[in-house]
């Protein structure tokens, strides 16, 4: 499988599991309330961010708080750590 981090002009319907790794505008160009293609995760206070300022619908959003290791596609690893910026 494939995993889309940062890369919201370039959804697919191939793609099922996207990233956001933090709430800058470089980061975020062509997400929206429009965003239906998979599970985005992203980090809570992220999260908060994308609902409020782009009305991304919470049915896609998958919190992973800090430091906390998630495991997707069955072995593809990723933690999220701050960005200090």
């Amino acid at each position: 499988g494939i995993v889309n981090v940062d890369g919201f002009c370039f959804c697919s319907k191939d793609v099922q599991h996207y990233v956001l790794t933090h709430f800058h505008g470089d980061h975020t160009i062509g997400l929206s309330s429009r965003f239906h293609w998979g599970t985005l995760y992203c980090t809570p206070e992220t999260a908060a961010l994308a609902r409020a300022n782009l009305r991304v619908s919470d049915k896609y959003l998958r919190e992973v708080p800090l430091h906390q290791p998630i495991t997707i596609l069955g072995d593809v690893q990723m933690t999220f750590i701050s960005a200090n910026h």
